[in-house]
Protein backbone atom coordinates (compact mmCIF):
# COMPACT_ATOMS: atom_id res chain seq x y z
CA UNK A 1 0.00 0.00 0.00
CA UNK A 2 1.64 3.42 -0.57
CA UNK A 3 -0.01 6.45 -0.09
CA UNK A 4 2.37 9.81 -1.76
CA UNK A 5 0.52 12.83 0.04
CA UNK A 6 -2.54 11.83 2.93
CA UNK A 7 -3.78 15.24 4.04
CA UNK A 8 -3.67 15.57 7.60
CA UNK A 9 -3.93 18.52 10.21
CA UNK A 10 0.43 19.01 9.98
CA UNK A 11 0.21 18.94 6.04
CA UNK A 12 0.85 16.00 3.81
CA UNK A 13 1.98 12.54 4.72
CA UNK A 14 3.78 9.26 2.42
CA UNK A 15 3.90 6.20 3.60
CA UNK A 16 4.23 2.55 1.99
CA UNK A 17 3.94 -0.42 3.59
CA UNK A 18 4.85 -3.52 2.68
CA UNK A 19 2.91 -6.19 4.45
CA UNK A 20 5.00 -9.63 5.47
CA UNK A 21 2.43 -10.50 7.61
CA UNK A 22 2.79 -14.43 7.20
CA UNK A 23 6.40 -14.16 7.85
CA UNK A 24 5.66 -12.09 11.08
CA UNK A 25 6.37 -8.19 10.24
CA UNK A 26 5.50 -5.43 8.23
CA UNK A 27 7.95 -2.92 6.72
CA UNK A 28 7.06 0.91 7.02
CA UNK A 29 8.18 3.48 5.16
CA UNK A 30 6.61 6.94 6.32
CA UNK A 31 7.38 10.63 5.35
CA UNK A 32 6.20 13.32 7.90
CA UNK A 33 5.39 16.91 6.51
CA UNK A 34 8.07 19.47 8.58
CA UNK A 35 5.21 20.69 10.61
CA UNK A 36 4.82 17.44 12.36
CA UNK A 37 4.55 16.99 16.12
CA UNK A 38 8.06 15.56 17.47
CA UNK A 39 5.83 12.69 18.74
CA UNK A 40 3.87 10.79 16.01
CA UNK A 41 1.45 7.85 16.81
CA UNK A 42 0.75 5.53 13.16
CA UNK A 43 -2.31 3.17 13.41
CA UNK A 44 -1.57 0.06 11.65
CA UNK A 45 -4.69 -1.91 11.25
CA UNK A 46 -3.94 -5.42 10.80
CA UNK A 47 -5.92 -8.53 9.82
CA UNK A 48 -7.87 -10.11 12.75
CA UNK A 49 -6.03 -12.36 14.33
CA UNK A 50 -2.54 -10.71 14.34
CA UNK A 51 -1.37 -7.76 16.25
CA UNK A 52 1.62 -6.14 16.82
CA UNK A 53 4.40 -7.23 19.24
CA UNK A 54 7.38 -4.82 18.66
CA UNK A 55 8.46 -2.34 16.43
CA UNK A 56 11.96 -0.42 15.24
CA UNK A 57 12.55 2.86 13.58
CA UNK A 58 15.65 2.93 11.95
CA UNK A 59 16.84 -0.22 14.49
CA UNK A 60 15.79 1.89 17.21
CA UNK A 61 12.93 0.22 19.31
CA UNK A 62 10.01 2.62 19.83
CA UNK A 63 6.90 2.57 21.63
CA UNK A 64 3.61 -0.12 20.20
CA UNK A 65 0.32 0.26 21.69
CA UNK A 66 -1.12 -3.03 21.17
CA UNK A 67 -4.76 -2.16 22.22
CA UNK A 68 -4.74 1.22 19.54
CA UNK A 69 -2.64 -0.94 16.94
CA UNK A 70 -0.34 2.43 16.97
CA UNK A 71 3.49 3.05 16.97
CA UNK A 72 4.77 6.02 18.17
CA UNK A 73 7.31 7.58 15.64
CA UNK A 74 9.75 10.08 17.15
CA UNK A 75 11.91 12.17 15.30
CA UNK A 76 14.28 14.45 16.25
CA UNK A 77 14.09 17.82 15.04
CA UNK A 78 12.80 18.49 11.90
CA UNK A 79 11.87 15.77 9.64
CA UNK A 80 14.46 15.43 6.43
CA UNK A 81 13.40 12.39 5.10
CA UNK A 82 11.65 8.67 5.05
CA UNK A 83 11.53 6.77 8.73
CA UNK A 84 12.17 3.17 8.19
CA UNK A 85 10.33 1.11 10.62
CA UNK A 86 9.86 -2.95 11.06
CA UNK A 87 7.45 -4.07 12.52
CA UNK A 88 7.08 -7.83 14.37
CA UNK A 89 3.61 -9.19 14.44
CA UNK A 90 2.09 -12.17 16.08
CA UNK A 91 -0.83 -13.91 16.92
CA UNK A 92 -3.93 -12.32 19.04
CA UNK A 93 -5.10 -14.34 21.08
CA UNK A 94 -7.29 -12.50 22.63
CA UNK A 95 -9.00 -12.03 19.38
CA UNK A 96 -9.03 -15.63 18.35
CA UNK A 97 -11.10 -16.47 21.76
CA UNK A 98 -13.68 -13.70 21.21
CA UNK A 99 -14.12 -15.72 17.96
CA UNK A 100 -13.95 -18.95 19.21
CA UNK A 101 -17.16 -17.70 22.07
CA UNK A 102 -19.30 -15.99 19.48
Amino acid sequence: MVEDSAPTRWGAVGYAVRSLIDDGHLEVTVTLPQSAPAHTWLRLRLPRGHRIESATLDGRAIEVDRAREAVRVTVSGQPTGPAHLLVTTGPDEGAAEAAAQT
